[in-house]
């Protein structure tokens, strides 16, 4: 679904797995170091890039992380300024205190 969202809105679509980082759709390449979910995040803020940035089986990593879950917020306020967005997802989402009232969810 996020891939279709990238289309229509004409922008890059990226994904994130722990086992394989962040990548370019369309490209295919790991970022480097990007199975690091800090170094991910730190990418998203540094690159901006307009994108839809799929972060899967994500948030749960977020739990007692106070540096990731900064770092996130960090990245959501970047993109605000661009054509992006961050989408986390992963079972049983709940996002901690912090991000919690930045972000639609969906149920």
């Amino acid at each position: 679904m996020c891939c279709h969202v990238a289309d229509r809105l004409g922008v890059p679509f990226f994904t994130w797995t722990r086992s394989q980082g962040l990548s370019r759709s369309d490209l295919g390449d790991m970022i480097y170091e990007s199975p690091d979910s800090k170094k991910a995040i730190q990418h998203v803020i540094a690159a901006q890039q307009d994108g839809v940035y799929h972060f899967r089986s994500f948030a749960h990593t977020l739990t007692g992380n106070d540096l990731l879950i900064s770092l996130v917020r960090d990245a959501a306020r970047s993109l605000e300024r661009l054509k992006a967005v961050l989408v986390l997802t992963g079972e049983d989402v709940k996002l901690p205190g912090p991000l919690s009232g930045d972000a639609p969810r969906r149920q």
